[in-house]
């Protein structure tokens, strides 16, 4: 970074780098830091800003922004700067004031530099939303589960049962955790144990996305009885690997 001293080299490798990264010179006022103005700024830091480097360096963050700089941007460069010694902060949440940036959630990393700071950031909104959409899911299929009929279990590659839709209460009177760390041919009445085994080495053997044909076979009851069950399989994949099956049961006894 030029304007901060640094060498051509320099600029290369932290143009180079995909981590925005950028120096910040405290704006003093009454002995508090009020502001900070970009004294340089390496090309991902532009970028994420969408502006060029000679329009961010010199622009004060709070015309940045469009309202002040928050608190607590402040006081990690006040932290830094009075400290000497590297800030870190994960999922810090980021205030733009309706100006619309790429992310708002953020890893950050601040390092004093004379009076100045080198403040990087990371994104980390996409791990919320990830995070986010996996509990929405969990959340959406645990809804179905509770109001359908059949029982649907989720088994991993090994063929280890790892969920049990809340339904196989009504059905066969188990708790689902009765069934949790289980293999499905465990969970059957021994002589249909070979249907249960030949079904998974079809599903499991074949590249066809689709359910499998339905397969009758008996599952043990709380009370130790048997009832018929209608049994359907699906392998769930990632990208190209499987990782695991599905498996619908739909009571046939009557």
């Amino acid at each position: 970074m030029e304007a901060a001293g640094t060498d051509g080299l320099a600029r290369v490798a932290l143009d180079s780098l995909v981590t925005a990264c950028a120096v910040l010179r405290p704006v003093y006022e009454g002995g508090e830091v009020v502001d900070l103005v970009i004294a340089d700024a390496n090309r991902a830091a532009c970028e994420y800003v969408d502006l060029r480097h000679d329009q961010f360096v010199g622009v004060p963050m709070s015309a940045l922004l469009g309202g002040p700089v928050g608190e607590q941007e402040l006081a990690l460069c006040r932290r830094a700067v009075a400290t000497g010694v590297p800030v870190d902060v994960a999922d810090h949440t980021f205030e733009s004031y309706g100006r619309h940036l790429p992310y708002n959630r953020f890893d950050v990393h601040v390092v004093p530099m004379g009076g100045d700071v080198v403040v990087s950031w990371h994104d980390s909104s996409q791990r919320h939303r990830q995070a986010a959409a996996l509990v929405e899911s969990e959340r959406r299929r645990m809804v179905l589960a509770q109001h359908t009929t059949d029982i649907v279990y989720e088994t991993d590659d090994d063929g280890l049962i790892t969920w049990v839709s809340p339904s196989i209460e009504r059905v066969l009177g188990l708790q689902p955790a009765a069934w949790i760390g289980h293999r499905p041919r465990e969970v059957v009445l021994p002589d249909d144990v070979p249907r249960v085994l030949a079904l998974r080495k079809r599903v499991f053997g074949s590249l066809d996305a689709e359910p499998s044909d339905a397969v009758e076979c008996r599952y043990l009851t709380v009370g130790g009885d048997a009832r018929w069950m209608a049994m359907r399989a699906q392998v769930i994949r990632i990208g190209d690997e499987v990782v695991g099956a599905v498996i619908v049961l739909r009571d046939i006894q009557d």
